[in-house]
């Protein structure tokens, strides 16, 4: 059945609205994304010094030193710390932490990891 010329300038106008606000959404977005790098740019020299100071540590103990600097065996059983989040639009980010964390269980076996 043909809809009415008034549903269908009612269905544009709908999808016109939904279109404004997915825009303002995404700008949102790209804005607060821009804020973070800003910020994990101007972490980047400290991150460096603090791993060339912890390279020179490690290369000024003696062998069999400190107890986390020596190599162990591989750990029998792993802790998985699985977050998700419930705030809307995150769905991606649940469905590609779910599949990293099925990814974790298929490499090591499911009685070997215990989920936080």
């Amino acid at each position: 059945m043909p809809q009415s010329l008034k549903a269908i300038k009612g269905r544009i106008k709908s999808i016109q609205n939904t279109r404004k606000v997915t825009n303002a959404m995404q700008m949102i977005s790209v804005a607060k994304l821009n804020r973070v790098d800003k910020v994990l740019f101007a972490l980047r020299p400290y991150a460096l010094a603090l791993e060339n100071l912890l390279d020179n540590l490690v290369a000024l103990q003696p062998e069999g030193g400190h107890p986390f600097l020596a190599k162990r065996s591989p750990a029998k059983v792993r802790a998985l710390c699985v977050i998700t989040s419930d705030n809307s639009l995150c769905g991606h980010y649940n469905t590609t932490v779910l599949r990293v964390a099925e990814n974790f269980f298929s490499r090591y076996g499911q009685e070997n990891v215990r989920v936080v």
